[in-house]
């Protein structure tokens, strides 16, 4: 891959939609692909900060648009995402960011109100005894 002319033939956007698939790689070969994208990385910035903005991207439109039919492929992104900390291309402060929106996402909505009054989805004396 180093050795191909990256000018002009779409090469980096080709190649950054491939490896964003990750859901087609074996789960057990996510951490190789992590090393492949921090690697090319290193040859050309460019590439390493769309790829790992169009990642973040994808990850939060899973979030805000969640089906059942994009789990694996949201797993196999978020399993990326911790793989290209482990091998130290991105900062830990970025998954700690990562993962507050994980948390936080959707917390305000836990009521919704049917004919004006608020009613919890997940009300605290709701249990299974």
């Amino acid at each position: 891959l180093l050795r191909i002319s990256w000018d002009g033939l779409g090469l980096q956007s080709h190649l950054r939609r491939t490896m964003l698939e990750a859901e087609r790689v074996r789960f057990d070969s996510l951490a190789s692909l992590a090393l492949l994208a921090s690697g090319l990385a290193r040859h050309y910035p460019g590439f390493g900060v769309l790829f790992i903005d169009d990642l973040i991207e994808s990850i939060r439109y899973g979030l805000e648009y969640p089906d059942r039919r994009r789990n694996q492929r949201q797993v196999a992104q978020v399993r990326l995402f911790g793989e290209l900390c482990n091998c130290h291309y991105i900062d830990a402060r970025l998954v700690f960011e990562m993962l507050y929106v994980f948390i936080s996402f959707r917390a305000q909505d836990v009521s919704h109100f049917v004919d004006g009054e608020a009613i919890l989805i997940d009300a605290p004396g709701d249990l299974f005894l």
